[in-house]
């Protein structure tokens, strides 16, 4: 493991910075630019590689497999970028994007693999008219009650967009499986922060029900993604591919109280 001190190095991308007493400031800058134009806009031949190409063409980056070879070895995990002559390695972050050559697609980084991003693939909508029940003087609880769509989802990550509302104190989630899940034979549900909020490894066969408590009860300030992740390895080989969730979240929220 490569240690940086953080006076030197920036925090995210660990590009090198230019120190004050620093002779030969261009060799700290073309570090940088290297790393930069390794990753921009990033193109990979593949979602993983493991043999160095013979003659590699400036700027082909390959994700390296954990059986690479060569001057590869012990590189499993990184971005290898052919520049001026050699081989630079960049450690990806979970999230990043690149364009997968070899499969003419888009692909996000999960953190351990490449998981491409079918066309036209979007986000579900969020549902528009939850049950609203006044409790008291501008008390209300939310329950959104909807059904959780798997069948094209062909991802690791099954992301439903702004299902968590903005402002609404959660308390959980009561969700059946009505159509069995395909490609993943354990699943999670969760958040951007946490991968298992309301439930852990839960079976994938049709008729699994979860209570899932929110403990503590959580505030979104801002609408926020729901997510289906797999409950098993985190590989290509365990993406969901099918399957429906019947979800019910509960909520509470505040208004000024009206008459």
């Amino acid at each position: 493991m490569v240690i940086y001190n953080p006076d030197e190095h920036s925090s995210r991308l660990s590009l090198p910075y230019i120190l004050p007493s620093q002779a030969q400031k261009h060799v700290t800058v073309n570090e940088a630019l290297r790393k930069l134009d390794g990753i921009v806009q990033l193109t990979l031949h593949a979602a993983v590689s493991v043999v160095p190409p013979e003659n590699p063409a400036p700027g082909d980056s390959h994700f390296v497999g954990a059986d690479a070879t060569g001057v590869w070895l012990d590189r499993d995990g990184q971005i290898a970028t052919w520049q001026d002559g050699g081989w630079i390695f960049i450690t990806p972050q979970r999230g990043w994007r690149a364009y997968l050559l070899s499969e003419n697609e888009l692909a996000i980084f999960d953190g351990l693999t490449w998981t491409s991003l079918p066309t036209g693939a979007e986000p579900s909508p969020a549902p528009a008219t939850p049950d609203r029940v006044n409790l008291i003087g501008g008390l209300d609880l939310i329950v959104n009650r909807y059904t959780l769509d798997l069948t094209a989802a062909n991802q690791v990550d099954v992301g439903f967009q702004g299902y968590l509302p903005s402002h609404h104190l959660v308390f959980g989630l009561t969700a059946v499986i009505t159509e069995a899940i395909t490609g993943s034979t354990l699943i999670n549900i969760g958040d951007a922060a946490s991968s298992y909020r309301f439930a852990t490894r839960m079976s994938g066969d049709e008729g699994t029900q979860v209570l899932g408590l929110c403990n503590p009860p959580l505030v979104y300030w801002q609408p926020t993604d729901l997510f289906i992740r797999t409950g098993n390895e985190r590989v290509n080989e365990n993406r969901i591919t099918g399957g429906k969730i019947d979800i019910v979240l509960y909520m509470l929220t505040f208004q000024y109280p009206l008459g």
